[in-house]
């Protein structure tokens, strides 16, 4: 179904500039910031990356582990980490790379200590149950699953809401960098890429701010908070889960819900720049 192939596609497109990506690096810097301050968190553990993607997360966490399996359905992301473990052979050694099905077949019997997915569960539409139920067996007694997802408040919604328009959060700068200094506190930015991505926001939004009227761009920031997908930027499909619903779907495969940290970063995501709510979810095997 498409709905199946979804992630693939999305993945497919988005490999090869991925890791360029401000936004994407922000994401993985907070999940590895979550899970290494868990209590739980020691060396030596096995895990599964579930919808690696360039395998971000599995290089940043390899050091801290013994074995990864990084796995994802899109082909291309996978090129781009085995070019990166190319160049890493201690990252090499931890890490195996497997391509898998849109369902989650193909993962093999192996049960982990963790298992982390990353932004994975919106491209899975309808597959968003079979996942979770997936990746729960996937792990040994009292093993650790943690979820990363965008959390559908308003604030996120506005932010994706932009992405058909690059100009329509171009009013809204002021807002975003007097957000700046806080987000830095939390979430330890390199000062070297916002200094890049200020420069890159600003030619870019600018030179679109004045050919269109501001009665278009408030248009376009009205969201629907009801609305259970989101197209982004005409092609990439997001089905919104909150982090009730992503409770459930843990407690429903014999899952205790550990803890949630909801987190707002700022971020820029292609041509756009703003707020954004996340949520890490993670839960425990009973």
């Amino acid at each position: 179904s498409i709905m199946s192939t979804h992630g693939e596609q999305y993945g497919n497109e988005e490999a090869a500039t991925y890791d360029e990506v401000d936004a994407t690096r922000v994401f993985s810097r907070t999940l590895v910031g979550a899970l290494t301050k868990s209590v739980w968190w020691k060396e030596g553990l096995t895990m599964l990356d579930y919808g690696c993607g360039t395998g971000l997360n599995t290089i940043a966490l390899s050091s801290q582990c013994s074995f990864i399996l990084a796995a994802d359905v899109s082909q291309p992301m996978l090129d781009q980490l085995e070019k990166k473990l190319q160049l890493d052979p201690a990252a090499k050694s931890k890490i195996h790379v497997k391509k898998i099905e849109p369902d989650g077949s193909g993962l093999g019997d192996e049960l982990f200590d963790v298992v982390i997915t990353s932004l994975v569960l919106h491209h899975a539409g309808d597959n968003a149950g079979e996942i979770v139920k997936k990746l729960c067996s996937k792990l040994k007694p009292n093993g650790k699953l943690l979820i990363f997802e965008f959390n559908p408040t308003e604030k996120t919604r506005k932010f994706f809401a932009g992405h058909d328009h690059s100009h329509s959060h171009s009013h809204q700068h002021g807002d975003s960098h007097q957000h700046h200094g806080h987000s830095h506190e939390h979430h330890g930015h390199s000062h070297e890429h916002h200094g890049h991505s200020h420069e890159h926001s600003h030619e870019n939004s600018h030179q679109h701010s004045h050919q269109h009227s501001h009665e278009h761009n408030h248009e376009q920031q009205k969201v629907d908070l009801n609305e259970k997908t989101t197209m982004v930027r005409g092609k990439h499909r997001i089905d919104w889960l909150d982090a009730p619903e992503v409770d459930k779907l843990l407690t429903t495969n014999g899952m205790k819900i550990e803890r949630t940290d909801f987190v707002e970063l700022d971020v820029q995501l292609r041509e756009m720049r703003g707020m954004m709510d996340c949520f890490i979810t993670i839960g425990e095997k009973i």
